[in-house]
């Protein structure tokens, strides 16, 4: 990706659209979805989300497994790659057998 490319947008709940710069460049959020993530566990689960995901600064690079077995299994933070997935098994649960085995791709 260029570094010198910029863009936002902004989708208003009335459905209009807002954009600017290089809005229309396709890119990777890789791990800016994190906080999507959290934001929709937050609004299916509420607080009862920190009893099976710790809220602390990780002191380790954010794919390290070994500060997962230190923390008893529970992940520190929702940011960390462990942390994510824990969130994704909220949705996980909720989803039909079919959308399971569903594959996605983006076109």
């Amino acid at each position: 990706m260029d570094p010198k490319k910029f863009g936002v947008a902004v989708a208003c709940t009335d459905g209009r659209l807002f954009a600017s710069g290089d809005a229309e460049e396709p890119f990777s959020i890789q791990s800016v979805s994190k906080v999507f993530t959290l934001a929709m566990a937050m609004g299916e689960v509420g607080d009862g989300l920190w009893q099976r995901v710790g809220n602390k600064p990780s002191s380790e690079s954010f794919n390290w497994i070994v500060e997962l077995e230190r923390e008893n299994g529970i992940p520190r933070n929702p940011f960390v790659n462990a942390g994510r997935l824990l969130l994704l098994t909220f949705f996980w649960r909720r989803m039909s057998p079919e959308r399971r085995s569903a594959k996605f791709c983006a076109s």
